[in-house]
């Protein structure tokens, strides 16, 4: 791991998430192997109050950004877990650039910017994930605003988190004291996720935004949960959930029962409520147990 930032796979970020999803059967302890993604929390670390631009983003995240496009978003991405990083190792984080390319979309100008990093233990690389980031200027990605979105639920709305259905599916709901913890957990101060005059009146949101690794982590843990630990992660956002929506977490490709891995859904639900005619996907997991498979 010479030459390398080093950090320590904290164990206390990996107790918060376990919490926050309703994991208890993951072993916290230190030597336990990390589910995939949950590096996310384990390996995340704060940068200086000062150096944070007007949104709670870094002003330099070190990446190839533009000034005219300062609103960065959580696109997707493709993690492989070639060893389980253990808990309380110290570990070695190598970042590449892959690609920019600056497109026009619909609201203006766009880039899109492909990381890729590498984990390195003591045995050499142990995770490589690609990440896909997009910058652009203006509002977001603004989410249908379904009546109650972004305000406080209701104890009918049942409590706040990822919690299995009759339809032996899942449903995974926000609120601000979730988003709040997992803002703490990954050391993320973007204010769309807390500053609801913010999210609302300057990014165009319908209300606080749900973290887009937050909603690939629940959807990653309904397929963990079908088949065991993953070792091939690929997510992808689609558009915004907010805060009081609630999602469905359907598998709509049940390819674990063979040991061909699985893709799982987040959806809102439909006019209705029915999770059959629900709208199209906020986010989508595909998710492998071994790692010679393909997503």
């Amino acid at each position: 791991m010479s030459g390398r930032p080093t950090r320590t796979v904290d164990p206390l970020a990996v107790a918060g998430l376990a919490d926050l999803l309703g994991a208890d059967d993951v072993d916290t302890s230190v030597g336990a192997p990390l589910p995939a993604l949950w590096h996310w929390a384990a390996l995340a670390r704060w940068v200086p109050l000062s150096a944070l631009g007007p949104d709670g983003h870094a002003i330099d995240d070190g990446l190839p950004t533009r000034r005219d496009l300062p609103r960065r978003m959580f696109a997707g991405g493709e993690v492989a877990v070639l060893r389980p990083l253990r808990i309380g190792a110290e570990v070695g984080i190598e970042r590449v650039v892959e690609d920019v390319r600056d497109t026009q979309g619909r609201s203006g100008p766009l880039r899109f910017v492909t990381v890729r990093d590498t984990v390195h233990d003591d045995q050499g690389p142990a995770v490589q994930e690609r990440l896909d980031l997009v910058y652009r200027a203006g509002a977001g990605l603004v989410a249908p605003s379904p009546p109650g979105a972004g305000v406080p639920a209701s104890p009918d709305d049942g409590p706040a988190g990822l919690s299995s259905t009759e339809r032996a599916s899942w449903d995974f709901r926000a609120d601000a004291p979730l988003l709040a913890r997992f803002s703490a957990l990954t050391c993320n101060s973007h204010r769309i996720h807390y500053d609801h005059p913010y999210a609302t009146g300057t990014e165009g949101y319908a209300g606080l935004v749900v973290h887009g690794p937050l909603l690939a982590l629940a959807l990653a843990e309904v397929a963990r949960r079908r088949g065991g630990p993953l070792r091939r992660v690929a997510h992808r956002g689609r558009s915004a959930l907010v805060a009081g929506q609630r999602a469905h977490l359907d598998v709509v490709d049940p390819g674990a029962d063979s040991g061909q891995g699985c893709t799982v859904e987040a959806r809102r639900p439909g006019p209705t409520d029915d999770p059959d005619h629900a709208a199209e996907p906020v986010s989508t997991v595909t998710a492998h147990h071994h790692l010679e498979e393909t997503s």
